[in-house]
């Protein structure tokens, strides 16, 4: 069973994904912000995160940052309501596989996880 990682500071986001990706067969654990995720994802050792990009302590772009330099061909989708604050092509330059805006489009979510997860 392939694992996937979601990291939102948003309570009820947390828990639509992990209902939505446990119903799709994919284990789930779930992350608040960066800095709880950096706690959770090596015991977990997830085959692809999913990370809101405007969250407390660690942002998305910080958190992908982060784990993008340890291991550069991890499998990271950034999802964002916030897309217009920030540089897109940048976030992309780092690493991060693709953007969706919120609200989510949940078949798009699903193509977009079967595309990257290895």
């Amino acid at each position: 069973m392939k694992k996937i990682l979601v990291v939102d500071d948003e309570h009820d986001i947390r828990v639509m994904l992990d209902e939505f990706l446990t119903l799709k067969n994919f284990k789930v654990k779930t992350a608040q912000d960066g800095l709880d995720a950096l706690n959770v994802i090596d015991d977990f050792k997830p085959d692809l995160a999913i990370v809101d990009i405007k969250m407390p302590n660690m942002d998305g772009v910080d958190f992908s940052k982060t784990i993008l330099k340890k291991n550069s061909s991890f499998s990271i989708i950034v999802i964002t309501g916030y897309a217009a604050q920030y540089n897109i092509d940048e976030i992309l330059e780092i690493g991060v596989k693709k953007i969706l805006s919120k609200p989510l489009n949940f078949s798009t979510l699903y193509d977009t996880i079967q595309k990257y997860i290895h």
